[in-house]
């Protein structure tokens, strides 16, 4: 490679890295050094260390200019010492266990309940789906939530099998049933080779206490990623309860009980089966700090933002509930 050729490549990257500097990671440019290095001769090297010093200066001012101030933000509003929302499940050991997150996340959808949001939770959670299903714009009010809600039952080779979803929430015209698994997926029935949402459509067809009503059917998962056929039912994830939740956090006729118990819950949601939050948390502060007091150190700076990036919600959550 000639000088020249090599000169307009480090250049080209020089802009590349300016515009999306957010997409260049430490193992790229340390490749790109690398073969940058490997074609040049040694007589060359003091000027291929100057463009390599210019590429990675302008990769700590861009960086700084994108982050400094949530950095900061993140060193004022989270202070281990002084406590954070404890999220009941996770703290306890129980963030994966179905049915308990299942009562749990029930219970805050019951505008019966006394966690201090009346109906405030259902309808924001939910209140997508009712819009797109054509029901009431008041379709919350007097609504009877259910936990463990019987469907119905199917009929297999002289067999009867009974259906239960998750979550059912019954109003005048209609019923919601959200189905929410955290680790598992769809679970078999011994005497049927249909799945189990399969089960749960035919049940609910067969019972005349559900047929006439409009069914909203929702499926829920922490992130989304499914690999089956889930039949007609809509896809929920934590993430979207989470941001629903946030902007509820944000109204000022939530009580501050209501505040509070909101945000637990969503925290819950956030760590789900991951258990992960006071050490990591620990460990984003103390390097925000060291990035803001300390010689900028590219490794840490990296390392920052890939756990912001896999805390997101949690953060999210600290930062602006």
């Amino acid at each position: 490679m000639s000088l020249n050729k090599l000169t307009n490549t480090i250049e080209s990257i020089k802009e590349i890295s300016e515009k999306h500097i957010v997409d260049i990671s430490r193992e790229d440019l340390k490749i790109i050094i690398q073969n940058i290095k490997d074609a040049f001769r040694h007589k060359d090297y003091a000027k291929l260390k100057e463009k390599i010093d210019n590429i990675t200066k302008t990769f700590v001012i861009n960086w700084k200019n994108e982050n400094t101030f949530f950095v900061k933000k993140i060193i004022s509003n989270i202070n281990i010492n002084k406590g954070i929302p404890l999220p009941v499940l996770s703290i306890c050991g129980e963030g994966t266990r179905e049915i308990r997150f299942t009562k749990y996340l029930s219970y805050f959808l019951n505008p019966q309940k006394e966690h201090g949001l009346k109906d405030k939770f259902l309808k924001a959670v939910l209140e997508h789906e009712c819009g797109n299903a054509g029901l009431s714009p008041n379709w919350y009010g007097n609504c009877i939530v259910i936990s463990e809600i019987y469907l119905g039952e199917i009929r297999e080779e002289h067999k009867s099998i009974n259906c239960y979803g998750d979550i059912g929430i019954i109003g005048e015209d209609f019923i919601i049933i959200i189905e929410q698994k955290i680790l598992s997926s769809e679970s078999d029935h011994p005497d049927t080779d249909l799945g189990q949402l399969e089960r749960y459509n035919i049940a609910l067809k067969n019972n005349l206490e559900f047929s006439d009503k409009k069914q909203i059917k929702i499926y829920l998962t922490p992130d989304g990623k499914q690999e089956i056929d889930i039949h007609g039912w809509l896809p929920m994830t934590h993430r979207e309860i989470i941001n629903r939740g946030i902007k509820l956090l944000k109204l000022e006729s939530i009580s501050n009980v209501g505040r509070e118990n909101l945000l637990r819950l969503l925290i819950d949601l956030a760590i789900g089966p991951y258990e992960v939050l006071e050490n990591t948390l620990d460990e984003i502060v103390y390097i925000a700090n060291k990035l803001m007091n300390e010689k900028f150190n590219l490794r840490m700076a990296l390392k920052f933002n890939r756990l912001i990036e896999e805390n997101e919600q949690v953060i999210k959550l600290l930062l602006e509930g």
